[in-house]
């Protein structure tokens, strides 16, 4: 759906063969509507110190950070820097007036030349609090998305919403070379008050632009639609962001196909995956129809 951009699925003007016949439109809506990560029925105690409001997708958002740093080393160059997942229902949405995405869900990212997202945190407000450690800074957010490079001399860049004197000297003891703005009020300056500014500048903006092209990438065929729930929402965007970095795993093997077509295989591969699927499990009997599997979807649920 993602590479067929439109407003709705039900007007007859936009019929598609090809998704009729993938899959029963009301089967989709159904499975749409039941997708959940986690039982909702047991919810973790908001009056616990270690209350994780990211606790609905929690599992998948951590398994997919590992299996990005696992299956992948990143290029000598990085950058920090956040993006926004447009959304306005979340308990933990973010308004940033000077992003072209102003209200949504803030994530941190650490991207390479690529365009590769390596690791990346969600924003969950100044309460947030993991079991180890609790990540109420910028200084903190950078610190955590770089310890799985820490010492392997690479050189990060960042803007000025990162950067302070005292970061820098914390990345320089983890044998990482610092490159970024900053604000002249930043605490950690020098005695007159102004914070001293690197003389490279074109390295700067050679490398800055990493996140930001991930996150254009990630978004040229996005799967999100303005109705869904803030997890599934995030979801969907991780879920763009994991075929982006298996398409860029894909090009570092001198692989030739644009990321549209990667998108279009892997579609097709999936779909042919299922059929092949049903018809291992259908072999016992006859298929029941599809709107009989809708009635029991709605049974059980």
């Amino acid at each position: 759906m993602g590479h067929d951009q439109r407003d709705t699925l039900k007007d007859e003007q936009y019929y598609t063969p090809f998704y009729h016949n993938t899959m029963v439109r009301d089967r989709f809506f159904h499975i749409l509507r039941f997708l959940h990560f986690e039982n909702n029925e047991a919810p973790p105690n908001r009056d616990d110190p270690e209350y994780d409001r990211l606790w609905k997708i929690r599992k998948i958002f951590n398994n997919l950070n590992s299996k990005f740093c696992e299956l992948y080393y990143p290029s000598e160059h990085l950058a920090v820097d956040e993006v926004i997942v447009l959304f306005k229902g979340s308990v933990f949405w973010q308004y940033t007036p000077k992003k072209h995405k102003r209200f949504g869900i803030k994530i941190y990212k650490l991207c390479d030349s690529l365009g590769n997202t390596y690791d990346m945190a969600v924003y969950l407000g100044k309460q947030r609090k993991l079991a180890t450690e609790e990540i109420t800074s910028t200084h903190g957010i950078v610190l955590q998305l770089i310890q799985r490079v820490e010492g392997s001399g690479h050189k990060l860049y960042m803007d000025s919403y990162f950067s302070s004197p005292a970061l820098y000297d914390d990345l320089l003891e983890r044998k990482i070379n610092v490159c970024g703005t900053i604000c002249n009020e930043r605490r950690g300056g020098d005695e007159s008050g102004h914070a001293i500014k690197p003389h490279v500048i074109e390295d700067y903006n050679a490398h800055m632009g990493f996140v930001d092209k991930s996150d254009r990438m990630v978004n040229s065929y996005g799967i999100a639609r303005r109705t869904w729930k803030g997890t599934k929402k995030l979801f969907s965007h991780l879920l763009d962001m994991t075929i982006l970095n298996a398409y860029l795993l894909h090009k570092s093997c001198d692989g030739k196909m644009t990321h549209k077509k990667f998108r279009e295989i892997l579609v097709r591969d999936l779909i042919l995956q299922s059929r092949i699927s049903r018809s291992v499990a259908f072999l016992g009997g006859r298929p029941s129809s599809p709107g009989a599997q809708v009635s029991r979807l709605e049974l059980i649920h």
